[in-house]
């Protein structure tokens, strides 16, 4: 039987992937975020942030020639629409936001922030620390298992991210 991987060597995969969405969902659509997925049907299929958009006629969007999809065409039609889905799975994808008063947890001297994408098995969150205008200093990833947990701080343009969500979650709230 193989052996489980530690949290230590799945934080950086699992945090990538939450970035990528997160980044799809507000940023929009783009052929650089899309799949194109064969399910044995006739309909062209693009892949989303894990979520399907079916196409029964992609006719006006196929090179004459060669008979390939023209992304980038069928995007500028319809990536109106599927970024308004995007936005609206925004809204769906965490657990919670809420805050960790400081003392919460053993050996936790700061609150912070917490957007929890998933629970339990292994839980999945981003920790804001804010400073006292409420602006963010200091953004985590933890992925946490049972007995074991991993975090990584985001910098540049992942740190510039998580605050554009921070502000979409602070002002929501």
């Amino acid at each position: 039987m193989p052996r489980e991987l530690t949290c230590e060597e799945r934080v950086l995969e699992r945090c990538t992937d939450r970035l990528s969405d997160l980044r799809t969902m507000l940023h929009g659509v783009s052929a650089s975020n899309v799949s194109l997925v064969d399910d044995g049907t006739l309909d062209t299929v693009l892949v989303v942030v894990d979520e399907e958009h079916r196409f029964l006629d992609t006719s006006a969007h196929r090179n004459c020639d060669t008979g390939e999809l023209d992304l980038d065409s069928l995007l500028n039609e319809c990536g109106n629409d599927i970024n308004d889905q995007l936005i609206e799975r925004f809204w769906e994808y965490g657990l919670s936001f809420d805050y960790v008063e400081p003392g919460t947890f053993a050996d936790q001297e700061k609150g912070y922030f917490r957007y929890q994408i998933a629970y339990g098995g292994p839980t999945e969150e981003f920790r804001f620390y804010i400073n006292p205008d409420k602006t963010c200093h200091t953004i985590e990833f933890w992925l946490l298992d049972w007995f074991d947990g991993a975090s990584l701080i985001m910098c540049d343009d992942d740190k510039d991210l998580m605050t554009d969500v921070y502000e979409q979650l602070n002002g929501h709230s």
